[in-house]
């Protein structure tokens, strides 16, 4: 292809000083044919060369690169997650411990104070009414200065173990209840008489006397 360029520039340049300058024939052919001897030599090693490397660079072009293989990540499945992960949450979260002060971490130690402050908490129970199986000093005090206590009312409570003013001057609601159980035929007298305030006062004025 590159030659055949040169015959056909070598052939338009002597036709042209032939027909168009007015040159003679013989001339004309000996200009064509240097220029189409010089294409033929020039010409290939330059208009060829261009044409190779182009092709070249059209070839590099048209043909992509191969990418280079990616390896997959590898997949990581819940059940190998959770063994690292569990010991974590075990270790922020304490165990709580319920105790008389309440729910409280097992890793803090109970003080003093928790201890106080639990047993000011707990229920206090009362004391139990006191009940005599005889009379101090053997004498027991006439009950019946108290209103609504007769004869039988005083025999009642001293079968219950009452003897003394001060034995029911300290009576409370469950006290009250109690003794009243006791006093067959005479339920609910107590609160209605007010044994308790009568009894209290009685105590309150032989103190004074004394």
């Amino acid at each position: 292809m590159c030659w055949l360029g040169s015959i056909i520039l070598g052939g338009a340049i002597g036709t042209i000083l032939h027909h168009s300058a007015g040159l003679a024939l013989v001339p004309s052919v000996l200009i064509g044919g240097f220029v189409m001897g010089a294409g033929g030599v020039i010409g290939p090693g330059i208009l060829c060369r261009a044409r190779a490397g182009a092709g070249q660079g059209a070839s590099a072009v048209a043909v992509p690169a191969r990418a280079a293989p990616v390896s997959a990540a590898p997949v990581v499945t819940p059940a190998e997650v959770a063994p690292a992960s569990a010991p974590v949450k075990e270790a922020r979260m304490a165990p709580r411990v319920s105790g008389p002060s309440g729910p409280h971490d097992a890793a803090r130690p109970v003080s003093g104070l928790d201890a106080a402050l639990a047993r000011a908490q707990r229920p206090q129970a009362e004391p139990a009414p006191e009940f005599l199986s005889a009379p101090r000093g053997g004498r027991a005090d006439d009950l019946k200065l108290i209103r609504g206590i007769g004869p039988k009312l005083e025999r009642l409570l001293n079968e219950a173990g009452v003897w003394h003013f001060d034995q029911i001057s300290g009576w409370r609601a469950r006290d009250i209840a109690l003794v009243d159980e006791k006093m067959t035929g005479f339920h609910g007298r107590i609160a209605r008489d007010e044994w308790v305030r009568q009894a209290r006062d009685i105590v309150a004025a032989r103190k004074g006397e004394g």
